[in-house]
């Protein structure tokens, strides 16, 4: 027995694949046409099929026009992704704006914003001016609101001449610290 070389074994195996090739197209090629024997439209509609494909490729008008087609239709596609994709892009932002807007929502009332800023400066600015007027309300109620809360609650409690006695001292304390506070402020601008 003679041993073979790479190269007879070589051509051997491409030999086997041609073979196989062979074989597989025949098969194809008698199914198809054991089809087009039971259909004869079908027939007509393969021929028809093969004289298209053949112009095609013969005209370079036709080559040119399906060109220019192909172009078009890549350019729309592209564009109705481009929009697509803007599209949730601005759904994204408006999503996110409307999420801080419920975060911050009373920030943003107070200064008459509906929505929140895209900004970062007017956000910076609102919280600012927010946290300002937040100081100054807080410091007016606790010379004036908490004091009148308390006296109300001790009230809410107590009966008969106690109940009289806690109201007159709440609307007393109430009127002082008013007075204190007129007093003092047209004091501090030069007035008295």
């Amino acid at each position: 027995m003679e041993e073979k070389t790479h190269e007879q074994i070589r051509k051997e195996i491409e030999l086997e694949i041609e073979k196989e090739k062979a074989r597989a197209k025949a098969e194809a090629e008698t199914r198809e046409i054991a089809t087009i024997v039971q259909d004869t439209s079908k027939a007509i509609q393969v021929k028809l099929n093969q004289k298209a494909l053949k112009k095609i490729d013969e005209s370079l008008d036709i080559d040119e026009k399906i060109d220019k087609t192909t172009t078009e239709l890549v350019d729309i596609g592209l564009e109705t992704q481009k929009n697509q994709v803007n599209a949730e892009l601005n759904k994204s932002k408006k999503d996110k704006a409307r999420a801080e807007f419920e975060l911050e929502e009373d920030q943003y009332r107070a200064f008459g914003q509906d929505i929140s800023p895209q900004e970062k400066w007017k956000k910076k600015f609102i919280k600012i001016g927010y946290n300002f007027w937040f100081v100054i309300l807080s410091i007016v109620c606790f010379f004036s609101l908490a004091p009148f809360y308390i006296f109300m609650k001790i009230i809410k409690t107590q009966t008969g001449i106690l109940k009289f006695v806690a109201i007159a001292v709440g609307v007393l304390l109430l009127l002082g610290i008013l007075a204190g506070l007129t007093y003092g402020c047209l004091k501090w601008t030069g007035v008295i």
